[in-house]
């Protein structure tokens, strides 16, 4: 298992620092100063040819020299001489291996190759490697500080994954300054065999850990990610920063549906889909890390938001109509106590404003009669330095409300050097402080969305086939393509894949000739839609491939000659088999697309169809297999989502039919892996009873046969 063999990282019984140096400001220098400044009690051995003895250890001319194996060999020395040292250590006995040195994936195909070895090596032996271009890992409940930087492992219950060794820096300096604690801190580096899935699963698992924080640039292995963050999150938070939201993964695909779903996008569908927290930078981080480690998690109920002053009250109550949660509707009785000891000129509402020459009892005894309210679940406490209010008092006054009761708050101390002392009173207690009312009210915001989430964490399945012989029905027409060398299928081919999974598609046929197409119309009755029929043109419009509402023949004929010659002059070198004629459909245009993620798998996107699709950006996400809890949410969440339901006194559509639709669009898309990219735009959905019909669909393959 991942979770013992990270045990010989985390918890070693003797270390063995390769490339240890007597000069300071070498890497290997500060990683052996670090583990015996900060106490690792256990066997330590600097290994370099050129010393006897390095801070005051017996060094040794190899790690072969060393008497008995040791437990973790940490490498840094230069890239070039790392290959050859993790078979050495493999040699010995070595149980896990932390590579720091840099110079590999980061130079180019060189590096990535030597990095693919190093994991090779690891595997041959059945030794775990860290990194390389590694910061290092630490163990506080250990006193183990094997890594580059100078900070005492201060312990707590916070374990960190950082994709980035600067990161870890900031994240360390920060908790120094915060008197925050972790258990386990790791930098993954290029992950060249462990990455962040492996750490995740370890630390899911360890008594040391209840809280998990991730710093992310990159998942080699989505759905394996998002198994193992479902099996975590029910557990224990793990919080997420990941950068390059603006990097879309699939800026070349076919599908409207395929460029829209970008890379980001598809990240932030799984992290929800596995009830983890995402931050969106390092503030979020450490806000949400010192809510999550220091705060109980909130029951069902809304915020109390204390404060001595107006502006600040105000300030959090915008916050909270800003997030998630709700101000919670203090009860008479509750307003009634308050007002028993509150001045008459203090307002006994939510936001409970307690005055500027609030004293630590005023706040102490306005936190003990809210907490008892019903509807609260737990407190902002709000503060500006005004002249009669002591910080520092008031600090004290919060702690002693917080040693009384296992009850959520969050300070909000607003200003600087006047509110420092209160400041450094919370922190040294382990109450929660923030530098703002807004930040203090999202720290709470995030528990409750946690408490809510972790409950909905659950396996979901794909819809059983409901058609018998539906995919030798779809794959009779893909062969055709297949043998023809083609990856795009043409539209009535894409509509017969389509019904063959019993979803339904407009009326209509191809037409070779303007008198064939006008024999067809008056079969399907006018008005119609006229598009061009050609499976290499994916997006009609674009090139003047789709005439609407075509009321007679004689529009008919007109339309069939400039539609053919237009796009002969515009690709004269393109497929065309004619023209499609569709009986004209009405009802809300809508889209559904699924496109094949590289990471994550099949990604269904919805949204507004038609021609508007790109330009409106209203789509939603989710990675497939989705249960109808997500389609509802998903559908739910779009903001044309009132033209679904009825508005301005229309009827309401055929959303069940549209739910159905998609629950064999799925079936569809897990049956044939043959395709790459399918979108079903528009797909009309009628007034409710009324169903929906498919009126175009896009197929794209991902391969031909040679």
């Amino acid at each position: 298992m991942v979770s013992e063999s990270l045990q010989h990282l985390f918890n070693p019984k003797s270390i063995a620092v390769i490339g240890a140096s007597t000069g300071r400001g070498k890497v290997g220098n500060a990683i052996l100063r670090n583990l015996i400044m900060y106490g690792y009690k256990r066997d330590i051995y600097p290994v370099n040819p050129k010393y006897s003895e390095v801070e005051g250890l017996k060094c040794f001319h190899s790690v072969k020299d060393i008497e008995r194996p040791p437990h973790l060999s940490i490498i840094c020395i230069p890239a070039a001489a790392v290959l050859d040292t993790v078979e050495e250590c493999c040699e010995k006995g070595t149980k896990a291996i932390s590579v720091i040195s840099a110079g590999f994936r980061e130079i180019g195909k060189e590096g990535v190759e030597a990095e693919k070895k190093i994991a090779e090596i690891g595997r041959r032996y059945g030794v775990r490697v860290l990194g390389p271009n590694s910061l290092g890992l630490m163990n506080a409940h250990l006193n183990m500080n094997a890594t580059f930087v100078s900070s005492e492992p201060r312990k707590g219950n916070i374990g960190i994954i950082s994709q980035s060794g600067a990161i870890c820096a900031a994240v360390l300096d920060w908790a120094d300054q915060a008197e925050i604690g972790f258990s386990k801190f790791v930098s993954i580096g290029n992950k060249a065999d462990l990455d962040e899935t492996d750490f995740l699963e370890y630390f899911g698992d360890d008594e040391d850990t209840a809280v998990i924080g991730m710093y992310l640039e990159s998942t080699d292995n989505g759905r394996r990610f998002m198994d193992v963050l479902s099996s975590v999150t029910p557990k224990k938070p793990v919080i997420i920063l990941k950068s390059g939201k603006s990097d879309f993964g699939a800026k070349a695909a076919t599908s409207h549906t395929g460029a829209m779903a970008g890379k980001d996008t598809v990240f932030q569908s799984a992290v929800n889909a596995c009830g983890a927290v995402r931050v969106k930078d390092t503030d979020g981080l450490f806000d949400a890390l010192q809510a999550f480690s220091l705060i109980p998690f909130p029951e069902k109920g809304g915020i109390a938001i204390i404060t001595n002053a107006g502006g600040l009250g105000v300030m959090a109550a915008d916050a909270v109509a800003e997030n998630s949660v709700n101000i919670a509707s203090l009860s008479d009785e509750t307003k009634k106590r308050l007002r028993l000891f509150l001045p008459k000129e203090a307002s006994a509402e939510n936001p409970i404003d307690v005055l500027g020459d609030a004293s630590s009892e005023r706040y102490l005894e306005t936190l003990r009669v809210v907490a008892k309210d019903e509807d609260v679940s737990s407190a902002a406490v709000l503060l500006c330095p005004t002249d009669l209010a002591d910080p520092e008092e008031i600090a004290h006054g919060i702690l002693k409300f917080g040693k009384e009761n296992r009850f959520p708050v969050a300070a909000g101390f607003v200003g600087g050097a006047r509110i420092g002392k209160g400041a450094a009173v919370l922190r040294s207690s382990g109450i929660p402080i923030y530098p703002s009312a807004d930040r203090s009210i999202s720290a709470l915001d995030l528990l409750y969305d946690y408490v809510s989430s972790r409950n909905k964490v659950r396996k979901r399945a794909f819809p059983a086939s409901g058609k018998k012989g539906s995919r030798e029905a779809a794959m009779k027409v893909i062969n055709i393509a297949i043998d023809e060398g083609r990856r795009s299928l043409s539209e009535d081919e894409g509509r017969a894949v389509l019904e063959a999974y019993g979803i339904p598609t407009v009326t209509g046929g191809r037409a070779e000739t303007a008198e064939e197409a006008v024999k067809l119309a008056e079969e399907l009755g006018y008005p119609v839609v006229m598009k061009i029929s050609a499976p290499d043109i994916a997006h009609k419009t674009d090139v003047g491939g789709v005439v609407l509402n075509i009321r007679s023949s004689e529009e008919l004929r007109k339309n069939f000659e400039i539609m053919i010659s237009k796009i002969r002059n515009r690709l004269p070198d393109v497929r065309i088999d004619g023209v499609s004629v569709q009986r004209m459909a009405s009802g809300r245009e809508m889209i559904a697309g699924v496109t094949n993620d590289r990471q994550f798998g099949l990604v269904l996107t919805l949204g507004l169809g038609g021609i508007f699709t790109e330009i409106m950006k209203d789509v939603s996400v989710g990675i497939l297999p989705l249960d109808d809890e997500d389609l509802n949410g998903m559908i739910h969440s779009l903001k044309s989502y009132p033209l679904l339901i009825g508005a301005r006194g229309k009827p309401p559509a055929d959303v069940p039919a549209f739910k159905n639709a998609l629950r064999s669009f799925m079936t569809l898309v897990n049956e044939l892996p043959e395709i790459s990219e399918i979108e079903m735009n528009p797909i009309m959905i009628g007034d409710i009873g009324a169903g929906c019909v498919a009126v175009d669909a896009l197929i794209t393959l991902k391969g031909v046969k040679k």
